[in-house]
């Protein structure tokens, strides 16, 4: 009884702090009133976006608090972090969805509200392979949208550091850049974006990056593919392979699946993303790391049927191993075009 008491405390504690911090951000207030639909779902919102940004925050957070060095601009102190964590976890997350995260096997199952139809996401069929060779003669080159939500991602054994927030040509842009003249080497449309998203504050980068790609696809209405190009933290020995006899950067493919922030239709994105890591393991086997789905987040990705999140490399990796990869990584992406991928219009 006493345990329950004192964990009820707690969390009464750091929902009223967590909410006093929201009412002291100037920031918080207008972002909440924006008319709207993508930030209108307020506290989930901001928790996801937490989490999209961090990977796994909860351990991200437990590694500050024994490294209070590790804090990227524009980031909160530990214990203000992981407040807001749990506050925002326990206020903006369904009963069912608490006790998933710790029994295992209650993920899989469907809970449907008991005052109203459940809401269900149609199947989506997955793509089956080709028999057929290439078809060839598509109409138009495939317009590839390229930016970074986190551009500040930088090569250790190139510059020192983890972030660089005032030289792009050291960071994951100069990688994205590289990757943008390679596609349209091989025949692509690239619009590549090297707008800033995180120096305002890190936690807020997808917020940002989402403006970014919404004012792309307002601009142009023939956009096939839109990637969200980003380095990962992993050590080197699990984000590097040899192609033709050099040391190459892997590739990772990350996919959302939030539908409670609106990602209804991720399935799509999924086939996407399947089909993608079919044809790397086909022409450059052990160049990719296969495909996470995140069911936290949606990385933007329910902007576009053919968005993806794509890490090349890692933080240990050389900008010249990253560089090497973007070679492979166009060769790959304008096969797979060559088979009549794109989203129907």
């Amino acid at each position: 009884m006493r345990f329950l008491l004192a964990v009820g405390l707690g969390i009464l504690l750091a929902t009223t702090l967590w909410s006093l911090r929201l009412s002291m951000l100037p920031e918080a207030i207008p972002v909440a009133a924006i008319n709207d639909p993508e930030r209108s779902l307020g506290p989930l919102l901001l928790a996801s976006e937490k989490a999209e940004t961090a990977g796994s925050l909860f351990y991200m957070l437990l590694f500050k608090g024994a490294l209070p060095a590790y804090e990227a601009l524009g980031e909160e102190p530990f214990w203000v972090e992981l407040i807001a964590y749990f506050s925002d976890r326990l206020r903006a997350t369904e009963p069912h969805l608490i006790l998933a995260r710790g029994i295992p096997g209650l993920q899989a199952v469907t809970f449907s509200p008991a005052t109203a139809p459940p809401v269900t996401t149609p199947d989506i069929d997955l793509p089956q392979p080709v028999d057929l060779p290439p078809p060839t003669g598509l109409p138009r080159p495939p317009v590839v949208v390229i930016y970074h939500t986190h551009n500040s991602e930088s090569f250790v054994p190139d510059s020192g550091q983890t972030h660089i927030y005032d030289n792009p040509d050291k960071t994951i842009v100069a990688v994205g850049r590289e990757l943008a003249r390679q596609l349209e080497r091989l025949g692509a449309s690239v619009i590549h974006s090297a707008r800033d998203h995180v120096r305002q504050a890190f936690d807020q980068s997808y917020t940002r990056s989402l403006e970014t790609v919404n004012e792309i696809l307002a601009a142009y209405d023939n956009i096939d593919y839109v990637f969200d190009v980003h380095r990962d933290a992993l050590p080197r020995r699990l984000t590097t392979t040899t192609i033709d006899g050099q040391s190459v950067a892997r590739v990772y493919i990350v996919v959302g699946g939030n539908e409670a922030l609106g990602h209804l239709h991720w399935r799509r994105n999924y086939a996407f993303a399947m089909r993608l890591q079919s044809k790397l393991a086909e022409l450059y086997p052990g160049f990719s790391r296969g495909i996470l789905l995140r069911e936290f987040g949606r990385f933007n990705q329910h902007l576009h049927p053919h968005s993806l999140l794509i890490e090349i490399g890692g933080h240990e990796n050389s900008l010249d191993e990253a560089l090497r990869a973007t070679e492979h990584l166009a060769r790959v992406i304008m096969a797979l075009d060559a088979e009549r991928v794109r989203p129907e219009r």
